[in-house]
């Protein structure tokens, strides 16, 4: 069995241009916006063989993640050209949040693995979910 620390960092900086729709009192303008959030990841992961003779293994992720920036994403309209400015906002980031991970690989061959995973980060507010599948072909180039 290996274990090992896991720690991490990210900084997203998207971009929401600007845009004007056309169409009477009901057009709808948008204000562009840049957006900046970063966030840090701190956890073990663990991965073992199930036996010497089977192609199997399992591995693990358990962590602790820290947002920081805009965190809560938001977009500023305005319906026919601007008068009336609204904000439309979407769910916060969380400020922390668990992180976990379990998946099982199959060795398939020497150079071909195949996996199925399952990820989720649950915070105060929200929560993703997700299943994961993969195919690795390993080779190399003489």
């Amino acid at each position: 069995m290996k274990l090992e620390p896991v720690l991490g960092a990210t900084v997203m900086r998207p971009h929401l241009d600007g845009f004007q729709e056309d169409g009477g009192a009901a057009a709808l303008t948008g204000y562009g916006r840049n957006y900046e959030l970063g966030t840090t990841t701190l956890g073990i992961r663990a991965e073992a063989r199930l036996g010497a003779d089977l192609p199997l293994s399992v591995h693990g992720l358990v962590g602790w993640r820290h947002s920081v920036g805009d965190m809560h994403p938001s977009a500023l309209l305005a319906l026919s050209g601007g008068l009336s400015a609204f904000n439309v906002a979407g769910i916060p980031v969380d400020r922390d949040a668990l992180v976990a991970e379990s998946g099982l690989e199959w060795e398939m061959g020497r150079d071909m693995t195949l996996g199925v995973s399952y990820s989720d980060q649950v915070g105060q507010r929200a929560q993703e979910h997700a299943v994961k599948g993969n195919f690795t072909w390993r080779f190399e180039t003489k």
